[in-house]
């Protein structure tokens, strides 16, 4: 009776420590097709698995249940929130700008109010739209052009919120929004560098600083105010590289993701931490991640012999579902990560030591 108990107990001590070296999880690769043979890039995936893009100037949606379907209207689609609105981009001579277009209620435009253009980059669960605008400001050289990062919150008017260098003008771009209204990106100082931002309606514009280089650049916030994005590291020895590295920012504190020595990028982060990009190398661009501070090139996470070369990761959702573009056979695809299910470890316990206890139970038959 001894001797049985402590073979149960050794079979399920090794079973929770084969899982608990678990490594990165595998992913089936997903061609979301093409809209007339153009090339395809997905820049958003929402938590039902609803991807959206461009291929070739029209903007597309794309669900496992209908491929891959051309939007009514839009160039380009650059988000969709968990109600399924999709944001698009819409251009002509001298104007453009974003559209939200909903499954059940009539499409919606962002206003313009005062402004030249009005585009948008994200889309927050709310509705919310941060992006940019286009304006005139006064200078030393009379009155110019300027781009500066906006967010719209359904109201009647876009907010302005301006740039980083306390002057009149510059330059700003909002790449993203929360559901807390936290919007990210990048802005222009008075030495007219750029440095990433972020921007609440309670505190204003923050500077996040970079990693020792000149400029820095905000891509992604989630919902706990985790920031992604890219910097350069001060390192200008060579002057081929500009040392630009991707970056997690929290908690007043910007610090660099592991890319290996080379130039990163880190495009997105989902509310679980798990952040996706993209990592230069000598000869081509791949696709990566970093969960817990580790990088992993994603195409090594596909099976061989698939024809993909995953090059550039753009969004992840909360089931771990990444979409992005690459090469298929050489032409420029957009892809979708499906994570392939691993069993679960109480599963995989419980099937072990009803093995054992099945031999046991016979054992003692035989005896």
């Amino acid at each position: 009776m001894l001797r049985t108990k402590f073979l149960l107990l050794s079979v399920a001590l090794s079973v929770m420590l084969a899982a608990s070296g678990s490594c990165s999880p595998s992913y089936s690769v997903i061609d979301l097709g093409t809209l007339a043979g153009d090339d395809t890039i997905a820049t958003a995936i929402n938590n039902n698995g609803v991807a959206v893009g461009s291929s070739g100037s029209q903007a597309f949606v794309w669900d496992s249940d209908h491929g891959i379907r051309a939007l009514a209207r839009g160039c380009s689609a650059s988000a969709v929130n968990d109600k399924n609105q999709v944001l698009v981009y819409e251009y002509g001579p001298g104007w453009s700008q974003g559209v939200i277009l909903s499954p059940t209620a009539p499409d919606i435009v962002v206003p313009q109010g005062e402004y030249m253009n009005v585009s948008g980059q994200r889309i927050n669960n709310l509705g919310h739209v941060a992006g940019t605008l286009g304006t005139y400001v006064t200078t030393e050289n009379g009155e110019d052009a300027a781009t500066h990062a906006m967010f719209w919150d359904g109201g009647v008017e876009v907010t302005d919120l301006g740039d980083l260098s306390g002057l009149s003008g510059r330059m700003g771009i909002g790449m993203a929004v929360n559901d807390r209204d936290t919007v990210v990106g990048y802005a222009r100082r008075a030495d007219n560098r750029e440095h990433a931002f972020f921007w609440d309606i309670r505190t204003g514009i923050h500077d996040l600083g970079t990693l020792g280089g000149d400029r820095s650049f905000a891509t992604d916030i989630n919902s706990a105010g985790y920031i992604v994005g890219a910097s350069e590291n001060g390192d200008y020895s060579d002057p081929y590289d500009p040392g630009q590295r991707a970056y997690l920012w929290f908690d007043d504190k910007m610090s660099e993701l592991d890319s290996q020595g080379k130039n990163a990028n880190a495009n997105a982060i989902n509310n679980h931490n798990v952040i996706v990009g993209a990592m230069e190398t000598v000869y081509s661009v791949r696709a990566v991640s970093w969960q817990d501070g580790l990088m992993t090139d994603l195409n090594d996470l596909i099976a061989p012999g698939t024809g993909w070369e995953l090059q550039v990761a753009r969004d992840i959702n909360d089931k771990g579902q990444i979409v992005g573009s690459g090469l298929l056979d050489g032409q420029k695809r957009a892809f979708l990560l499906q994570p392939v299910p691993e069993p679960s470890s109480m599963a995989t316990l419980a099937l072990s030591l009803g093995c054992v206890a099945f031999y046991v139970r016979n054992h003692r038959r035989s005896m």
